[in-house]
């Protein structure tokens, strides 16, 4: 992995193209399998914990995109490079609703 920090719209888009793509990293089947089978110990502890923090990382944003795709009457999209509202691109959550409590784009 890069030591460049990825932005949380990045993460967000390469994380929603892996998912509904059906290229997910099958890290919870390992995880099962692993208990299930008594091989947990050919699994990659620390590996396949980073994993399951991206994806509860990417359900915690994937609720909260979805809230604000409503409070924006469906006006938010994530696009590679940001989240775009009408023309505006953001970096963050946090900043979409910033300018959604702010009113400016309602």
């Amino acid at each position: 992995m890069s030591d460049t920090v990825e932005k949380e719209c990045e993460f967000f888009y390469r994380m929603a193209q892996d998912y509904h793509s059906g290229n997910s990293p099958k890290v919870f089947f390992l995880m099962y399998s692993g208990l299930e089978d008594k091989t947990i110990g050919l699994v990659n502890i620390e590996e396949t914990q980073v994993r399951c923090n991206e994806v509860f990382k990417y359900l915690y944003l994937g609720r909260r995109f979805d809230e604000l795709v409503k409070k924006s009457n469906k006006s938010l999209v994530s696009i590679p490079t940001g989240f775009k509202l009408l023309d505006h691109l953001f970096e963050t959550l946090d900043e979409v609703e910033k300018a959604l409590n702010n009113k400016a784009f309602l």
